[in-house]
């Protein structure tokens, strides 16, 4: 809330200073995190920001992230698939830099959803004679959380217009579960963070 409340003090104190720039683009990367209990994810970004005074700007952004990964012990054998859908919200600073070259710095909030679907085998063992059976399943269950985020990258102007960029990013949050079967199957509540890098194609106007 502090990020937010900061963020939101900037934009209506200095209207008049205003330096004219709007740019959209796209961020395309990968990363992994303990949302997704290891796995590798792929991700991408679309994102809309304005430049509220020279080198500050707002940037609002739809995240899409999915994993895949398989997990196995003794008694499970688990094939998950997640998937992360967001929406962030953060100031952009830019750094002092070379002329074509730009650094900068992000740090924001994020909401955002995960949900997960596991198919799963689980061997049983019934009793002392060691005679087992084995049954297989299929568990949803969603988390939802506030975080935030930081981020650091650099971006190389083409032309007027257009910019390539690279960024590496940090989202943290507290997930909430909200089981869609077996409650004994869900995950408890927990901290959790992602982590990636990306690459940027941007469009300034």
């Amino acid at each position: 809330w502090v990020c937010l409340m900061a963020l939101a003090a900037i934009s209506f104190s200095a209207p008049l200073m205003a330096a004219d720039r709007g740019y959209i683009g796209v961020r395309s990367g990968a990363g992994n995190g303990t949302v997704e209990t290891g796995g590798a994810a792929s991700q991408v970004e679309l994102y809309a920001g304005y430049e509220i005074i020279p080198q500050v700007s707002l940037e609002l952004g739809l995240l899409k992230r999915d994993a895949d990964h398989n997990d196995r012990d003794f008694l499970r054998t688990w094939q998950t698939e997640v998937e992360l859908r967001g929406v962030v919200f953060s100031g952009r600073f830019e750094l002092p830099s070379a002329e074509r070259w730009r650094a900068h710095a992000r740090l924001g909030l994020a909401n955002f959803d995960v949900n997960t679907s596991s198919r799963f085998t689980i061997l049983d063992v019934r009793d002392e004679s060691g005679q087992s059976s084995t049954y297989t399943g299929r568990a949803a269950f969603g988390t939802s959380s506030i975080g935030y985020l930081a981020a650091l990258g650099a971006s190389y102007s083409l032309s007027e217009h257009w910019s390539l960029g690279f960024e590496v990013q940090r989202l943290n949050g507290e997930f909430r579960d909200r089981c869609n079967s077996t409650p004994g199957l869900c995950p408890v509540e927990r901290a959790g963070q992602l982590d990636a890098a990306a690459l940027s194609v941007s469009y300034e106007f």
